[in-house]
């Protein structure tokens, strides 16, 4: 609560002599300059004028700005949830947005071993796994990955949309 109350009374200071400085300094000398009445400028300020009147505005129209803005609610996107489906022989990364739409990554994941595919100099897709070792993983052509993708895609917003609750 001290830290909040310090940044407001910080941020209300700056604006206060930002403003002042606009409003009482900058403003009406410029526009002197410009109209040729910088010689009536001179003269209305050696009249005794209530600065703390002017002050005193520019602080509440600040506090007024402040608080008004504080009220307005703000839109907090969700965290989006990040899972595993298995489809099609595959495991696929599935991003959860929370708005009813899920994202899938294109490149599947072995089923075996959870690591992504790569892609050969062939233009082929295989588990990194699969030279050494006894992986049972499918060789996919790039046209059959988009395949795929889209079928996990299809299911992934199934799962998504089958758990919302409809109003």
């Amino acid at each position: 609560m001290i830290k909040i109350l310090k940044n407001f009374l910080s941020s209300l200071i700056q604006n206060a002599f930002i403003s002042v400085i606009i409003a009482i300094i900058t403003v009406p000398v410029l526009i002197s300059l410009f109209t040729g009445t910088l010689g009536i400028l001179g003269q209305y300020l050696n009249y005794d004028s209530p600065i703390w009147l002017v002050a005193l505005c520019t602080l509440i129209c600040i506090c007024y700005i402040h608080f008004s803005w504080a009220k307005v609610p703000r839109s907090v996107q969700p965290e989006p949830e990040r899972f595993l489906i298995e489809d099609s022989g595959f495991k696929w990364r599935v991003i959860d947005h929370k708005n009813g739409y899920a994202s899938v990554d294109q490149i599947p994941l072995c089923l075996t071993h959870e690591s992504e595919l790569v892609l050969t100099p062939s233009e082929q897709y295989m588990c990194r796994e699969t030279i050494g070792s006894e992986c049972e993983g499918k060789i996919l052509e790039a046209s059959e990955i988009t395949f795929y993708w889209n079928l996990a895609k299809s299911k992934a917003n199934s799962i998504i949309n089958k758990y919302e609750t409809k109003h």
